[in-house]
């Protein structure tokens, strides 16, 4: 099964210099929003994408996911509660109240009573590390630390079960992808590389679109275009092979994909 949709944010304001484009102003962001609507489809946490994903309902829904747990993310709940929106927020745990040092920008991050507030407001909290490192380069110890202890914090201050995960810089490879489902977290996402979910864990290594200060209606249109073209080309190379009279395997072809 392919993955659903869902778009990647960052901070939401106006920003220079932003060499990167992580910053969306919140006025291109109600656009957006307002687009996604249009074309009729809700955006909703990840948690609930791939609940209904599982289900096979997840037709009209797009998961808005926004990482690192900035201050202005505040200004983009109004506008998703606006318009009967829900989203996933990926806060690093160990830096409440402090900045994005892993970038060097300077930009500020929601304190624990921040966190608190997002939560009470409906949108999902998960965690996005203790400290935002490339976890790849992390020795076993710190691995396990970044993913597990994180969890904790946020359980600690939010009381409930914290199910979901991204990996920051979109960095992860099979041994971090082990420790985050050895951590107990329900799904995981990574950045927009344009690869499909690793097989062996379909939920822990679901892909994103990258959204920008850019993106107008027809790049989203495109993007979300791209997004299903890619999920039919890798379920056509995923799809098993059947061997006909001929003894040459071909591709097998459910019966409505039959010319």
């Amino acid at each position: 099964m392919t993955a659903p949709f869902a778009l990647m944010y960052h901070s939401i304001a106006h920003r220079r210099p932003d060499p990167e484009g992580l910053c969306v102003p919140p006025d291109v962001l109600a656009r957006q929003l307002d687009t996604l609507q249009r074309r009729g489809l809700r955006g909703v946490g990840m948690g609930e994408l791939l609940t209904a994903h599982r289900a096979g309902t997840a037709r009209g829904l797009v998961g808005l996911t926004f990482d690192d747990g900035y201050t202005d993310f505040l200004d983009a709940a109004q506008l998703l509660a606006e318009r009967g929106f829900g989203a996933t927020l990926y806060v690093v745990a160990g830096r409440f109240g402090g900045t994005n040092d892993w970038d060097g920008n300077g930009w500020p991050l929601l304190t624990a009573a921040g966190v608190r507030e997002v939560d009470a407001l409906g949108v999902e909290v998960a965690s996005h590390t203790l400290t935002h490192p490339h976890l790849p380069r992390c020795p076993p110890a710190r691995l396990r630390a970044e993913v597990t202890d994180s969890r904790a914090v946020l359980e600690d201050l939010l009381g409930h079960e914290v199910r979901g995960f991204a990996y920051p810089f979109g960095d992860e490879d099979p041994a971090v992808v082990a420790a985050v489902a050895d951590a107990g977290y329900r799904d995981a996402v990574r950045a927009d590389t344009g690869a499909p979910s690793t097989p062996h864990f379909p939920d822990l290594t679901v892909p994103r679109s990258y959204a920008g200060p850019d993106d107008g209606a027809v790049r989203l249109a495109a993007k979300h275009l791209r997004h299903h073209l890619h999920a039919r080309v890798h379920a056509r190379r995923a799809a098993p092979c059947r061997r006909p009279a001929g003894g040459r395997d071909v591709p097998h072809r459910s019966p409505r994909s039959r010319p």
